[in-house]
């Protein structure tokens, strides 16, 4: 069994798989929909839609039977993604986009624009590498 990096890359790891979450995540639920929203090719969504649903990502619900059509929905499994993927959108707007505009994700709590942030879930100071350490040597 591969260490967790490993494991997580083999479900998400291929290039539209981030991108179809996403789109997932901003409503598109339907094949057309993600597949309008992205422009990737139908073979490529399909194949990357079924690897989703084997892997327990998001769910495949069927919403019509003539003709039959799906929608699909992600689990509990795919909503923690969202923390990783807001992460990443955040560090590629930064470094790779060199971007300084506003982030767009706004908290539904506090009904404030916010930037990603990893922090440690018992102190609450934010995760730095300076400051942490890796106790086991796989990553």
């Amino acid at each position: 069994m591969p260490h967790g990096m490993a494991a997580a890359l083999d479900v998400i790891g291929e290039w539209w798989t981030p991108l179809i979450i996403r789109s997932i995540f901003k409503g598109q639920v339907r094949f057309e929909a993600i597949q309008s929203d992205l422009g990737v090719a139908r073979n490529i969504l399909t194949n990357r839609l079924t690897s989703l649903v084997e892997a327990g990502v998001i769910t495949k619900v069927q919403y019509n039977d003539r003709p039959t059509r799906f929608e699909y929905h992600l689990t509990d499994m795919g909503k923690d993604l969202y923390g990783v993927f807001s992460a990443m959108k955040a560090w590629g707007d930064k470094w790779v986009r060199n971007e300084t505009r506003e982030p767009t994700i706004v908290h539904a709590s506090c009904h404030t624009v916010l930037v990603p942030l990893v922090v440690c879930s018992f102190c609450g100071e934010e995760l730095r590498y300076e400051d942490a350490h890796i106790a086991d040597v796989e990553m």
